[in-house]
């Protein structure tokens, strides 16, 4: 299985939000399971059945959750040269028809902020760049249609 790639922020958000499906499903829904069980036949309990759906959903959760934990491979941790735009670099462009400046970090799939453009690497405008270097032209797709730019700047996001 490939890798997903993310900060250790992301992985420590993901290990919260397991902690908490996991609280959830051993106490919380296993009340409601218990309670609307205690209510009788449950073959036409519509309580019973609302808690089993609620089961399912956060142990598929759950399950997915800790599926991307163990797919997980830290941005920190990867030796990146910084002279070639990839995952855990900050590329600087210029717009070649605007002259306006933009600069793109690019990292994992929970860490994107598209008001700090933050992007993942599995973006459109990511796939572009990846491998591009200091001085090449890139065509990236736009709502408006397609900008050239060219990359200024390199470097790496953690030393």
């Amino acid at each position: 299985m490939e890798p997903i790639y993310m900060t250790r922020a992301t992985l420590n958000r993901l290990k919260d939000e397991a902690q908490y499906l996991e609280r959830e499903l051993k106490t919380t829904i296993a009340e409601e399971i218990s309670k609307a069980a205690a209510l009788g036949d449950l073959s036409e309990n519509a309580e019973y059945d609302a808690a089993k759906d609620k089961q399912r959903t956060f142990a598929t959760k759950l399950q997915n959750v800790m599926m991307r934990m163990n797919r997980a491979q830290l941005i920190e941790t990867l030796s990146i040269s910084g002279t070639t735009i990839s995952i855990g670099t900050r590329a600087h462009l210029l717009n070649l028809h605007t002259g306006e400046e933009i600069t793109y970090t690019i990292l994992g799939e929970g860490d994107y902020d598209l008001e700090k453009n933050i992007i993942a690497y599995s973006a459109p405008i990511a796939k572009s760049l990846m491998t591009k270097q200091r001085g090449e032209v890139v065509t990236i797709k736009v709502p408006a249609g397609e900008e050239e730019f060219i990359v200024m700047n390199i470097e790496k996001v953690f030393n």
